[in-house]
């Protein structure tokens, strides 16, 4: 994703905006572009998780849940895959709250978090629960809750992070550590 020719990001962008308003050979041809980044990054949220959706279905659910409900332009490519890591991580939690509602009150879905929160150990975390955690640092701090987004649920490089932020990918990092701490925190993970 780093580095996107500026006539093919404009061309998505025109694309997927096409596609909103409805053009279904527009949503086929920015879907074809897009794949690959979107299967990318739901192997990656999926990988360690106890959910019963695969990455294909994962993408197939947030690109139709991108296009016909988005009231707003995407902005470029950057703007587009940002939205998509936010869409993918709420199918994410609305299955997990259906899955733990269909089971007598029911288990909590875990996901494995591995480095991407807690430095230390395997332990899985209950994907509810960082969801709640998230949106309670969104509500403190709305960047680095969108940093995590874009690391955790999108599977970002700090690199990318910055080069989407347009900013050192130092301060990305700091950013991370701060907003890692808190979830932890949160999450009461040692």
């Amino acid at each position: 994703m780093s580095g996107p020719d500026s006539s093919a990001s404009a061309d998505l962008t025109s694309q997927l905006n096409a596609a909103r308003a409805g053009d279904r050979d527009a949503a086929e041809r920015a879907l074809g572009q897009v794949y690959a980044e979107l299967k990318r990054m739901a192997g990656a949220l999926l990988r360690g998780n106890s959910l019963t959706i695969n990455a294909t279905s994962l993408v197939h659910d947030a690109f139709l849940r991108l296009i016909p409900e988005s009231e707003r332009q995407f902005a470029d490519r950057r703007h587009f895959f940002r939205v998509a890591a936010k869409a993918m991580r709420q199918i994410l939690v609305d299955q997990a709250r259906a899955r733990s509602a269909d089971k007598r009150g029911g288990a909590w879905v875990r996901t494995q978090l591995t480095d991407r929160i807690a430095e230390t150990g395997n332990d899985p975390v209950d994907l509810l629960a960082l969801d709640a955690a998230l949106t309670r640092l969104q509500a403190r701090d709305a960047e680095l809750a969108e940093i995590v987004e874009a690391y955790f649920f999108a599977g970002f490089t700090f690199e990318e992070i910055a080069d989407i932020r347009q900013m050192g990918e130092r301060s990305v990092r700091r950013q991370w550590e701060v907003a890692r701490l808190f979830l932890m925190k949160e999450l009461d993970t040692p």
